[in-house]
């Protein structure tokens, strides 16, 4: 006897609609296809996916949904489970129908605001001097009463960006020759400049909710222009209710090669971080704070911005996600300051950097790891550290003039052998190659610095620290974590180690 859907228990609908959108976060968008900048380089390539993934997601559920008012009503609490809201009125519109309907609203988890606004509009669109309508009322009013959603937990918040073309971008957008602004600038601009009008209504319109509305504030690609907002006595009491944070920085070049690092702009801002979010996490367990491979945060120097973390930051801390930070001592006074609260720590495209010429106090890998050893983190049971790619190694010795520096005196055929025995060793992944790297004077770029990567991997400090930490993480665990991976950039299955 054939056996219908609706004779399934729900338990076991809702286990076949998991298995059909693992990945599912929000109500369909439209906005799924690959972006690319400005200088016609693809987005982030994980971004890419994840909202390909998403929107896959979203049809099988939403289209399940559509066969039935049974379906329908089993199916809420996935389809509402993540609703996008855009600063215009016809999204406003949408949300506000769902804030209204008690069966609907008590499904919303996460709100996810996308705001636009038009950088290069200055010329091309009269909406770009616009500042009193870039964010509808009925927005406004939700942005405002997040209450309104019983079940919400975590609030989102994006502004996508149109800095038009190269030179357009150059000129709005990533322009090394942009000055810092003290605050009457700032306020002048908001008052003159749609897309930073943006940013100030919709923070003033989340700090006037109730502080303990919100769980979770997630900020995704921060432009690295100040809002005055943030300096204000209201947004501070906003955060100070919040458990969790999470925070990524936006990155990228302006065109012609020089990369975000290069801003005198972009490491006044990063360097306020702890005076515009961090003094004022009191209540947080979980926090992730993510760069990019255009800008790393850590170290002083040119092309450097300070990180801006303090031991005693966020004293409840028990999560952390880091992710394209240079190894700092303000990184290890971090987390060896929450040792004993600490019980994961995610280290992603983390870098080391101890060539001096660019940046002082860069830190050995051995020395973040023994640091941390040192402060015996009695709660650390999970320590990944990841890599988009992993390290390199030279390959030979010829045309490296570190090694002209450092190895002058070893005869090239046996140091040629060492390498090799090096590159094997790595390939049979029996030994990490814990990344190093430099930072270009001009443009920012990142290069390995292979050279470096094959002495520490020979001199083998870096490694034998990491395994007298996950000796301690591992007794904290009872071994049973998977403690590090490397993703390799030829195939999705991270290395495990």
């Amino acid at each position: 006897m054939p056996l219908h859907l609706t004779g399934l228990q729900p338990e076991l609908l809702l286990t076949i609609a998991d298995a059909l959108g693992p990945d599912y976060t929000g109500l369909l968008d439209d906005d799924v296809q690959p972006k690319y900048d400005a200088n016609g380089d693809r987005a982030s390539d994980r971004d890419c996916k994840r909202k390909y993934r998403e929107s896959e997601s979203q049809k099988n559920i939403l289209s399940w949904s559509c066969t039935s008012k049974y379906f329908r009503a089993l199916l809420s609490s996935y389809v509402f489970k993540t609703v996008i809201l855009r600063n215009d009125e016809k999204s406003g519109a949408s949300i506000d129908v769902i804030s209204k309907h008690p069966d609907l609203e008590y499904c919303v988890r996460e709100i996810r605001f996308v705001g636009y606004a038009p950088g290069d509009a200055r010329r091309k669109d009269p909406a770009f001097g616009d500042t009193e309508h870039i964010l509808p009322q009925n927005v406004t009013h939700l942005l405002s009463n997040l209450g309104r959603f019983r079940n919400l937990e975590t609030l989102s918040i994006e502004f996508d960006y149109d800095f038009g073309d190269y030179r357009e971008w150059e000129e709005e957008g990533v322009n090394p020759a942009d000055e810092v602004e003290d605050l009457e600038e700032i306020r002048r601009k908001e008052g003159q400049e749609a897309w930073r009008a943006l940013m100030l209504k919709v923070w003033e319109a989340v700090c006037s909710n109730d502080g303990t509305v919100v769980r979770k504030l997630a900020i995704e690609r921060l432009y690295y222009k100040e809002v005055s907002a943030f300096t204000t006595p209201v947004f501070h009491q906003f955060l100070s209710n919040l458990e969790d944070f999470s925070l990524s920085i936006y990155g990228g070049d302006n065109g012609a090669g020089w990369e975000t690092k290069t801003c005198e702009i972009w490491s006044a801002f990063v360097a306020k971080l702890d005076e515009f979010f961090f003094d004022h996490l009191q209540r947080i367990t979980s926090l992730t704070l993510k760069a990019t491979e255009e800008g790393p945060i850590g170290l002083e120097g040119m092309n450097h911005a300070s990180l801006a973390l303090r031991p005693d930051h966020m004293p409840h801390l028990k999560i952390v996600h880091l992710e394209y930070m240079f190894l700092s001592p303000e990184l290890r006074d971090f987390l060896v300051g929450h040792a004993s609260t600490l019980e994961e720590v995610h280290l992603r495209s983390c870098l080391a950097e101890t060539d001096d010429s660019m940046a002082e106090d860069g830190l050995h890998w051995h020395e973040l790891f023994d640091a941390i050893s040192s402060a015996r983190p009695s709660k650390l049971q999970i320590f990944k550290v990841t890599q988009e790619r992993p390290a390199s190694l030279p390959e030979s010795k010829r045309g490296y003039d570190k090694f002209d520096s450092k190895v002058q005196d070893e005869n090239e055929t046996t140091l040629n052998a060492e390498i090799e025995q090096a590159r094997e060793t790595a390939e049979a992944r029996e030994k990490r190659v814990w990344p190093h790297v430099t930072v270009d004077d001009k443009y920012g770029m990142l290069f390995e610095d292979e050279e470096e990567n094959f002495l520490s991997f020979r001199e083998g400090r870096d490694q034998e620290a990491f395994e007298r930490l996950m000796s301690i993480v591992e007794g904290n665990a009872g071994g049973n974590e998977m403690l590090v991976d490397v993703r390799d950039s030829r195939g999705p299955k991270p290395q495990e180690w």
